[in-house]
């Protein structure tokens, strides 16, 4: 097949269109950031509680709406994707991260978070967000973040988190000066901190299925499972029909949350059977295996059963994972040099290049709009919270027209 660049403006356009979340949705509270500023007085909102901060802003533009506009045709292309295959030489080095990035936190709000100790946060997490905030310069409400990617430089970068010393016991000098960033925090936490001071969530819409879907589409494989979970308003149908399948308490429902966590576990290679009992234990793990703890288990049943629709996706998707595989050698030496090529170790290869081929595409896409919207004045350059496949700005300044 003859080469041809994917242009991230043609092929992904459907993904570069961000979307605005819904903030606070997990407490079933809707807020949408649709003016630039919010109006009166600024709430905390917490599952069954409110606090209230005395601060005030005055409304303005209310009427003004937040987007980016993404131009279709402007010429930018992945230079390093060439059908299925990566070329490791021409991902773009993304110079801007050897510089700090920059999250305003209000430290007062930060610390009234810590106060409060809301039991629905786990304790783990309240520390870790402490030794975050001990990190923001109190004078200017400012923590620096500094971001890195993983392995060769490549995917998704990560704000790092240094610990007192390293392995050879020589103090870190980064120690104390950055702790992670806010996209690492719990939910609440951040999407308080969000809410309250006016910040704009903007991700890419089912970010590594799209993805996937698009370079099938270019190459000439069919992915009719893909195709189906992306259709406008199917999402919500299939998550609708997999919890009534698996649901065991209906006082206790799986959420959509849970569906979509088992589609993307499923592009990475992850199993039905670590699903369910991640399910049952309140427990849930990332994409390198590592448990992360909810504080809600739930009942499941029909837990030896697939449903159809999973199997069809399971399907496509092991059609895409070997495909990606073995038109990848060099990225799957690269990033597997700790894992020797053997037949035991083939599922696990797989899984991590998957994890990385989405990473470094999702990275690029994200960029882009990054350029985009500092390039227009939306945003200053490095002062955003960073989120993988998308990032949260704060409200842009605008002009006070009652003292004009």
């Amino acid at each position: 097949m003859e080469e041809n660049p994917a242009n991230i403006f043609e092929y992904f356009a459907r993904l570069i269109l961000f979307k605005k979340r819904e903030i606070l949705k997990e407490n079933k509270i809707n807020f949408f950031f649709d003016s630039c500023v919010q109006n009166s007085k600024k709430k905390i909102l917490k599952e069954n509680k409110t606090i209230q901060i005395k601060k005030t802003k005055k409304q303005k533009n209310k009427n003004q709406k937040s987007k980016i506009t993404i131009i279709k045709n402007q010429k930018s292309k992945m230079q390093f994707l060439s059908n299925w295959t990566i070329n490791v030489s021409k991902i773009p080095t993304y110079v801007e991260f050897n510089q700090d990035f920059v999250e305003n936190v209000d430290y007062e709000l930060a610390n009234i978070i810590l106060e409060e100790k809301d039991e629905s946060i786990a304790v783990e997490c309240l520390t870790y967000f402490s030794n975050l905030v001990a990190c923001i310069d109190k004078s200017k409400n400012e923590l620096k973040v500094k971001y890195a990617p993983r392995k060769g430089g490549l995917g998704r970068r990560y704000p790092d988190c240094p610990k007192e010393t390293y392995f050879d016991g020589r103090p870190d000098p980064k120690f104390g000066k950055y702790y992670s960033g806010l996209i690492t925090m719990s939910r609440k936490i951040k999407n308080t901190i969000f809410y309250y001071q006016n910040w704009r969530d903007y991700d890419q819409v089912k970010g590594h299925p799209t993805i996937l879907l698009e370079m099938g589409k270019r190459n000439n494989v069919p992915l009719p499972a893909f195709e189906d979970y992306l259709k406008p308003g199917r999402f919500d149908e299939i998550c609708k029909i997999l919890i009534d399948f698996y649901s065991a308490d209906p006082d206790n429902l799986l959420k959509k949350k849970d569906i979509k966590w088992l589609f993307n576990k499923t592009i990475y290679g992850g199993g039905f059977k670590e699903w369910i009992n991640d399910i049952k234990n309140g427990q849930k793990r990332d994409v390198y295996g590592k448990p992360s703890f909810t504080h809600n288990p739930k009942m499941v049943k029909n837990i030896d059963i697939k449903h159809s629709l999973y199997k069809e996706f399971k399907k496509d998707t092991k059609t895409i994972i070997d495909l990606v595989y073995h038109n990848n050698l060099e990225l799957v030496n690269l990033v597997c040099d700790d894992l020797p090529n053997t037949k035991e170790n083939l599922w696990s290869r797989k899984n991590r290049l998957m994890s990385y081929v989405c990473g470094i595409i999702e990275n690029e896409i994200t960029f882009q709009a990054y350029k985009y919207i500092t390039k227009n004045g939306i945003c200053k350059k490095r002062f955003l919270s960073w989120g993988y496949d998308g990032f949260t700005i704060p409200p842009p300044t605008s002009p006070d027209f009652d003292e004009q």
